[in-house]
């Protein structure tokens, strides 16, 4: 068994405002981590393609973690109690787009289905 984060930092957004921080604060996450002795698996300012590659990847492999860790820093919505991960690359016009252009974390949770807990 071994211990595996993911690790996502989104601040270089194509459509809305740029946000500073996030990529620093994942990149001192991933040192952190890696200095604990994760294995990291690092995205920053990743496209909704990219983010659900990375979010696949470590879904993937929950069933073999002793401790797993999911880190996100970026922007977030929530629309109708449902919380969403915004990738860089998102079209967000209308709360119909939400769903469309974002990862609600219930859809985050069924692909670490794997995993004793979240």
């Amino acid at each position: 068994m071994k211990k595996v984060a993911l690790v996502i930092g989104n601040g270089d957004y194509q459509n809305t405002g740029k946000l500073k921080n996030p990529v620093n604060d994942s990149r001192d996450m991933k040192t952190s981590l890696e200095q604990l002795g994760f294995q990291v698996i690092y995205g920053e300012n990743l496209s909704k393609k990219e983010m659900n590659r990375k979010l696949s990847e470590f879904g993937e492999i929950g069933n073999i973690l002793e401790t797993a860790i999911f880190y996100y820093a970026g922007h977030g919505l929530q629309e109708n109690g449902e919380n969403y991960l915004v990738p860089v690359d998102a079209e967000i016009r209308e709360s119909d787009d939400i769903s469309e252009e974002s990862f609600s974390f219930s859809r985050i949770e069924k692909k670490f289905g794997g995993f004793a807990s979240v």
